[in-house]
This record gives structure tokens, C-alpha cells and sequence, in this order.
């Protein structure tokens, strides 16, 4: 088995010098494919799969604001549930 595996990458080695363009090709899209993987996994990794390095998530505000048109996507309001305008001052 492993002189097996030995005789299919001296081959390979052989394919890979008889054509440099095929080659350079076969690397470089091995070494963009790892590297936009990586990207990716670390950038969900940071997003979504780590907590939030807070000591009191529950306490985080929401922020409304209301004008005459309705309520915008910037709301003004603070951790608890609902609109501002529902809560007692």
C-alpha cells in the first residue's frame, strides 16, 4: 500500500514537470480555494460562533428613532422589550 502511494507521486511529480503550465494553475487555485476557506471560517468564527466578550450581554440597548414618517431603522430604547413609546417614564 505504500509503495503504492509512493509510485502514484513519483508519476505525479513527472505529470506536474512535463506540463509547468498546468502546474502553476493546479497551485494557485489549491492556494485560493485554502485561503478564501480560511477567510471565511474566520470571519463566521468571530461572528457567530464566539460569545461577546461582555460580562452582561442581557443588558445590551437597542437604539429607536421615531419621526413624523414612523419609525426608522435607528430606534431609540433601551434593553427592554418593545418600542420605547410602550414603556412608562
Amino acid at each position: 500500500m505504500v509503495e503504492a502511494m509512493w509510485q502514484v507521486l513519483r508519476h505525479a511529480m513527472r505529470s506536474f514537470r512535463r506540463s509547468p503550465g498546468f502546474t502553476v494553475a493546479a497551485i494557485l487555485t489549491l492556494a485560493l480555494g485554502i485561503g478564501a476557506n480560511t477567510a471565511i471560517f474566520s470571519l463566521l468564527d468571530g461572528v457567530l460562533f464566539r460569545p461577546l466578550p461582555l460580562s452582561r450581554p442581557n443588558e445590551l440597548y437597542m437604539l429607536y428613532e421615531t419621526g413624523t414618517t414612523g419609525v426608522s431603522s435607528l430606534e431609540s430604547g433601551s434593553g427592554q422589550r418593545g418600542p420605547p413609546q410602550s414603556r412608562r417614564r
